[in-house]
Formats: structure tokens, C-alpha cells, sequence
């Protein structure tokens, strides 16, 4: 949500871009834990509800701010990268996660997205170059990206089309930036799935086995497709152990039990937070 915030103003057609974003996260993210559900369900409707026209920098990080200490959607969340860890700080981090954050969704879609039933374009795709054109503050990356999209040539209609578009314009991404100042020396931009993590994913089959040619290399789409499903399908992702400090626990009782008695303002619970703390302290 901070690469929203940085716009000056969220014009309707960013503020469009935006629902629908959040909308295909609501639909297709597995796993979604009940308050990040419920926080992006409300930031969803909010400019719906309000009618805004625009939405100024400053409002929608108050809103953000006013759902976040609500419903704590981000308390399970680690402070460093795990996954997407690089060697340094620079490394890795926020683009890798938007890639895996990508390539989940489009498998969660693959037998969800109603758009394929009548042929339509798929949802998550859409949802990714909106974001990604609006949004993404790497404006050259998006460049690059809405280029790797002109040149396929087309918009998946189908889940498993949608799954191999999307790998092949990673593929691109990966070649071009292979060498690149961005690359981590200890995570190198290779064509991805490696042989190692895919054997069978480089032209193994029979004569009928559909080969597909990317970057001049090819690949058993059948394999490779096999792979990246069993990958990110919602039953291996692994699930962040719910690690948070003691403050982070006490202060989700209580701002639960103060939903309950409808008491948002009193200072009671104020004052029981800073006793329990200080006597967790001891």
C-alpha cells in the first residue's frame, strides 16, 4: 500500500485501477487470513462508498492508517524478508515478493476466474498491468514490463495460458537483467525453474509433447506448467508462524474486547495495556 500512497492524488482511474486490484487480492489470494481480509475489504469500499471522484495522498494514508490499527491486518507479519531475502539490504526484497505475489495469484485463479467461462481476458493479468502501470515506482521496471507484454502479443484466456504468460514475461524480465547492478550475486537472474529444481522442465517428452521456445531455449510446457502449479498452489505456501511481540498480542485483545463492549473510547483499556505490559516486563 505504500507505493499508493505515493501518488499525489489517486485520480478515478487510479482509484478504479486500485479496486480492482484489491478486489482480485480479496478473490485469489489463498490462504487470507480473516483481518486482512476484513482491512481490504473495507479499503475497497470506501471510495465506493464515498463517491470520491479523487483521493488525495494524504486521505488515503489516514485511511490506511484508521483500518491498519483496526484490524491489525499486518500483526503475523515478519519485519524482515524471509523468502525473498537478498545478501544485502538492496537486494531482492519488494520486487521478488511482487513476482511471487504474482505468480500466486495466477495460479489461485486458474480454475476461479470466471472471466475464461466466456473467453474473456484474465482477471489477475488485467489486475497486474493496471497496478504495474499506476502504481509500481520503478517506472523504467514498468516500462520494461509493458513492453515484454506487447511483445508476446497477447492476454491469456485461459488458466493455464495465463500461467505460462506470465512465466515467459518473468523469463524476459530475468534475461535482461541478468548482470545488471540490481542482480544479487548470491540469487543470479537465470531462466527459471533452473534444471536442478526442474529436471524434466527442458524438452523431455515424446514427439507430442508441446514444446514452447523462450529466449531461444526450449521447454516442455507440460513440465513446466506441472511445476510452477504444484509450486504455488494455496497447500505448499508456506505459512508465516504467527511470531509477534507481546505488545502486538495485548494490544489485539484489547482493541477485540473493546470492539465487543463498544467502548472505543474509553481510557480504561489504555491504562490495563500499560499495566499487563509492565507487569510482562518483570
Amino acid at each position: 500500500m505504500t507505493e499508493v500512497a505515493m501518488q499525489p492524488v489517486l485520480d478515478a482511474k487510479k482509484l478504479q485501477t486500485l479496486v480492482y486490484y484489491i478486489e482480485t487480492l480479496l478473490s485469489y489470494f489463498p490462504n487470507m487470513k480473516t483481518p486482512m481480509r476484513n482491512f481490504l475489504i473495507s479499503l475497497r469500499e470506501w471510495p465506493v462508498q464515498m463517491r470520491f471522484a479523487s483521493v488525495s495522498a494524504a486521505d488515503y494514508k489516514e485511511k490506511v492508517t484508521e483500518l491498519s490499527d483496526f484490524y491489525s491486518p499486518f500483526a503475523a507479519t515478519p519485519s524482515e524478508w524471509e523468502g525473498c531475502a537478498g545478501s544485502q539490504s538492496h537486494y531482492r526484497g519488494y520486487p521478488c515478493s511482487l513476482w511471487t505475489l504474482f505468480h500466486t495469484l495466477i495460479v489461485g485463479a486458474t480454475d476461479k476466474d470466471p472471466a475464461f467461462q466466456s473467453g474473456g481476458v484474465s482477471t489477475v493479468a488485467n489486475a497486474m498491468i493496471g497496478y504495474i502501470s499506476k502504481f509500481f515506482t520503478c517506472r523504467e521496471c514498468a516500462d520494461h514490463f509493458s513492453r515484454h507484454v506487447s511483445q508476446l502479443g497477447y492476454l491469456p484466456d485461459t488458466g493455464d495460458q495465463s500461467i505460462l504468460w506470465l512465466w515467459t514475461i518473468h523469463n524476459k524480465a530475468n534475461l535482461m537483467l541478468a548482470g545488471d547492478q540490481t542482480e544479487d550475486p548470491t540469487s543470479p537472474k537465470i531462466q527459471w525453474p533452473s534444471a536442478q529444481n526442474c529436471p524434466h522442465c527442458r524438452t523431455d517428452g515424446n514427439r507430442w509433447t508441446p514444446i514452447l521456445t523462450i529466449n531461444g531455449e526450449p521447454w516442455n510446457q507440460v513440465e513446466v506448467l506441472r511445476y510452477i502449479k504444484s509450486l504455488y498452489k494455496a497447500e505448499n505456501l508456506k505459512q508465516t508462524p504467527r511470531i509477534v511481540r507481546t505488545n502486538d498480542v495485548i494490544e489485539e485483545v484489547l482493541n477485540n474486547l473493546k470492539k465487543e463492549l463498544k467502548a472505543e473510547n474509553s481510557l480504561i483499556f489504555d491504562e490495563a495495556h500499560d499495566k499487563i505490559l509492565n507487569f510482562c516486563k518483570k
